[in-house]
């Protein structure tokens, strides 16, 4: 079975590099245009890349390009527990840049051991994310069919990021290579007779700056 693990389209806010977390922004319209990129390749390329469910994080901008690429492959889509962003508590809406200078003490009690420390302001750790998101794949593969050949989940940066560490058993700390571009596709193998996962690639063919929308 494979996971497709597809990160949303752009936002004003990406563009703008505000940490987002869990805050819910709508896609821009370059955001709406990406979408039909990935939608388009996934179609094109249904047969490198079999899906027969579609999930999504419930934040607007995740479930708005899940729509869109639901509406290529003809597929329904629901939302997934566990697969929002992570909580970045009252940096959310600044960079980092203005997150450091308005909270100079916290951000740098919080950024000194980050991936353990939650956000201040009612934020959660990047273990957090980590623990929550290997739960909800768990819980998601053990109800889908036996004979399910792929599902996609469309999501967030930090939550894929946490996956990956999940699924690969690797420290967050070395998380920060991998790069999870708008609309790149982070793709897993999950074989369930031996409860084994393998992370593959990163596919990001689909994750122009710019998107196209359709005529």
């Amino acid at each position: 079975m494979k996971l497709y693990f597809i990160r949303h389209g752009q936002t004003d806010w990406n563009l703008a590099r505000k940490i987002q977390g869990t805050t819910d922004i709508p896609l821009n319209e370059n955001g709406i245009a990406q979408a039909h990129n990935v939608g388009r390749m996934l179609l094109e390329k249904k047969d490198l890349y079999p899906i027969d469910h579609i999930f999504t994080s419930s934040l607007k901008r995740a479930s708005k390009t899940a729509e869109i690429i639901a509406s290529y492959l003809e597929l329904p889509y629901a939302e997934a527990p566990g697969f929002y962003e992570v909580n970045l508590g009252k940096f959310e809406g600044k960079t980092w840049a203005e997150s450091r200078e308005e909270f100079p003490e916290e951000f740098e009690a919080w950024h000194a051991n980050r991936h353990y420390t939650p956000a201040p302001g009612g934020g959660e750790s990047y273990h957090d994310s980590y623990v929550r998101c290997a739960e909800g794949v768990r819980s998601l593969v053990a109800r889908l069919p036996k004979d399910t050949r792929g599902i996609a989940i469309v999501s967030h940066g930090g939550t894929i990021y946490a996956t990956i560490a999940a699924i690969t058993n690797t420290d967050l700390d070395h998380m920060e290579k991998y790069t999870i571009g708008n609309l790149s596709v982070t793709i897993f193998d999950y074989t369930p007779e031996t409860d084994t996962w393998v992370f593959e690639s990163i596919d990001s063919s689909a994750a122009d700056t710019n998107g196209t929308l359709p005529k």
